[in-house]
């Protein structure tokens, strides 16, 4: 007869080996693709989706070699260039079709309307448009079919808008629009007001020929919302980003749309920007994935809320850091802040359990992250920089674009015109050698974190 203690050390082994396969299962690290692909086009890239057979980038910013603004447009390519670019190992430059020339100011996160929206118009793109910059203001909510701008929001002067839900508000099986919007104002001195505001489908004979009725459902939200199932009603988790110091709020509403409730779930995120519920540790339930937009080092961070979903009114958010003190914000241009859009996901296509991993563009810190779950722990990952920065980091597309069953990662640098690219491969990440750096003696005067040596290696260029 086998001995207990023999039994409790085999049964020990076991287990010390199920933990290490599991280990070696969950850790990933990033792959860069050799090259770039370089844009030469007025406006550089920004935003990337996927849709169907189909890439779309959000063109919008600077000219080349100029501070005045560029013409914004909306731009395709096909998903299976991409992927035998990918497939090859190494990004090229790919042709271009643009789909949206005229008519936009700033689009934001593109968008399809679902089949049940569109019916039999074919495809149209929605286009969330404006932001703060001088000309680009005059914002809306924007449809895009057959050639034509269609305006969905009633003009707002001086209003922007990110991006939208679809949800029916008024009960009549046509699928509504919910956005949030900020709204500038001031000569000298700068103001903003935020308003979340859902817009009535008019019926499929209507969409695009005339404006849809606006209601507004509460003052505050002026970046992201995102609306889930509430008990009898609907919870819309909401940043708000431009007023004040910033903060993340949870809105009840009932399912017409009636704000009932609000209740403040961080007021001390700093500058809240991005919010999605999204199931970070794997345990069934969803969990809050944010990202504040701050200017300094030490502010700005990745966090995950816990969320009391049986009580949303008045049970515990429970505040997860997950990353912070590593997007070093650079100096030289107004307004800069770290970091932009996370997304959470599975390195591996088909996975549907344990901790998710998350990319980071920087954004103002001109760089991308990777954080990768730490097996056996919730809610704590190690942030790995995926390369040295190189200009500004817009939102990624992640998709295992060129069908190997492992993500791709694409990154749109908004200051050098380009398209990079990564991948993922299962093991321990390698070591890297951090890059020396040396402050040459000519970066003492005033601009001179806009020169590219003075940017990455002197103290005095960095948040």
């Amino acid at each position: 007869m086998v001995s207990f203690r023999v039994l409790s050390c085999l049964w020990t082994l076991a287990f010390a080996a199920r933990i290490r396969n599991k280990q070696r299962t969950q850790q990933w690290y990033t792959v860069l693709y050799d090259g770039v692909m370089q844009i030469d086009r007025d406006a550089p890239p920004a935003f990337i989706s996927q849709y169907g057979k189909d890439i779309y980038i959000s063109n919008f910013g600077v000219k080349q070699g100029s501070f005045l603004p560029a013409k914004s447009d909306i731009t395709t390519i096909p998903v299976k260039d991409m992927a035998a670019a990918l497939s090859s190992g190494r990004m090229r430059n790919l042709t271009q079709t643009t789909v949206v020339a005229d008519g936009v100011k700033w689009p934001n996160e593109v968008s399809h309307a679902p089949p049940s929206v569109s019916g039999s118009n074919g495809d149209i793109l929605v286009i969330p448009d404006g932001f703060l910059v001088p000309g680009k203001r005059n914002g809306g909510v924007l449809l895009y079919n057959a050639g034509k701008v269609h305006r969905v929001s009633p003009f707002k002067e001086n209003a922007f808008y990110h991006e939208v839900e679809w949800r029916d508000m008024d009960g009549d099986g046509h699928l509504d629009i919910l956005s949030p919007r900020a709204i500038f104002s001031g000569l000298f001195t700068a103001s903003f007001q935020g308003e979340f505001m859902w817009y009535k489908n008019p019926g499929p004979s209507k969409i695009l020929s005339q404006e849809w009725e606006e209601h507004k459902i509460v003052d505050g939200p002026d970046v992201i919302c995102k609306t889930k199932e509430y008990k009898n009603g609907l919870a819309s988790f909401c940043s708000q980003f431009w007023t004040g110091t910033g903060q993340l709020v949870v809105h009840g509403l009932t399912k017409r749309g009636v704000h009932q409730w609000s209740r403040v779930i961080d007021e001390n995120c700093i500058k809240c920007f991005s919010v999605k519920p999204v199931d970070l540790d794997g345990d069934g339930t969803l969990d809050l994935m944010v990202t504040n937009h701050a200017d300094k080092k030490s502010e700005s961070a990745v966090f995950g809320y816990e969320v009391p979903w049986d009580n949303l009114e008045s049970g515990t958010f429970t505040k997860h850091v997950l990353a912070t003190n590593i997007f070093q914000t650079i100096l030289g241009n107004t307004g800069v802040g770290a970091p932009g859009f996370p997304e959470a996901f599975y390195p591996k296509v088909g996975t549907t359990s344990g901790p998710m991993h998350i990319v980071v563009p920087g954004d103002g810190s001109l760089d991308v992250w990777h954080l990768a779950p730490k097996p056996g722990e919730r809610f704590a990952y190690e942030a790995r920089q995926v390369r040295r920065p190189q200009g500004t980091s817009g939102k990624m597309l992640v998709s295992d674009i060129d069908g190997d069953g492992i993500m791709d990662v694409l990154v749109p640098d908004n200051d050098k015109f380009q398209i990079w690219g990564f991948t993922f491969a299962p093991g321990e990440a390698p070591s890297t050698t951090p890059f020396p750096r040396n402050c040459p003696w000519y970066c003492v005067t005033s601009g001179s974190c806009q020169n590219e040596n003075c940017k990455w290696n002197c103290n005095r260029c960095w948040s």
